[in-house]
């Protein structure tokens, strides 16, 4: 892909999915200022939309983003031959699908979390870990229970992976033996 950006610059490959965080900075904004007042006259929920239809909302837009990526993939592919003949901007609507898929599922999720599992098990606004005033917060815990539950993540993921066998009966990817092969 031509990654050019006028005659003297070219955009590193590995800074592309910088287009997905930009637009992430830039929806966020957006959508607390102008769309969740919308959508709550039209829920009457005070968050616009539940956490748990923020997330099915970020994996419906991942469905349009991996569609993207597919149909310029096909694109890049019949430009084989002639692979500067295509600008990196066609992967612009990918990776802004990817950023605004990120922004809903991740919100939806803190907000899941917040709400089911912790304002209620740990004493509410008013007493609780999560207040109203952040100086009578203890965000602390909040953050203690979320570094706990990405623990027991990367325990199972060790686990299965551990546990997992491969198409030869190995842990190891078939590329990886490929590469082992190659390097005797």
């Amino acid at each position: 892909m031509d990654r050019n950006l006028g005659p003297n610059f070219e955009i590193p490959a590995g800074s592309v999915p910088v287009f997905s965080a930009i637009n992430a900075l830039i929806l966020v904004p957006i959508y607390e200022t102008w769309i969740v007042p919308i959508i709550r006259r039209q829920t009457g929920h005070h968050r616009g939309l539940t956490s748990l239809q923020r997330m099915g909302v970020g994996l419906f837009i991942s469905i349009f983003a991996l569609a993207s990526a597919a149909l310029v993939e096909k694109r890049r592919r019949d430009h084989y031959p002639k692979p500067l003949s295509m600008s990196v901007f066609w992967l612009l609507p990918q990776f802004f699908l990817i950023g605004t898929a990120e922004v809903f599922t991740y919100v939806g999720q803190l907000e899941f979390f917040y709400d089911e599992l912790l304002t209620g098990t740990t004493g509410g606004e008013t007493k609780g870990w999560l207040r109203t005033t952040l100086n009578t917060s203890k965000l602390d815990f909040f953050y203690w229970i979320l570094t706990t539950i990405n623990g027991l993540n990367f325990l199972v993921y060790l686990w299965v992976s551990r546990c997992y066998k491969g198409r030869h009966g190995t842990g190891t990817s078939v590329r990886d033996e490929e590469e082992e092969e190659e390097e005797k």
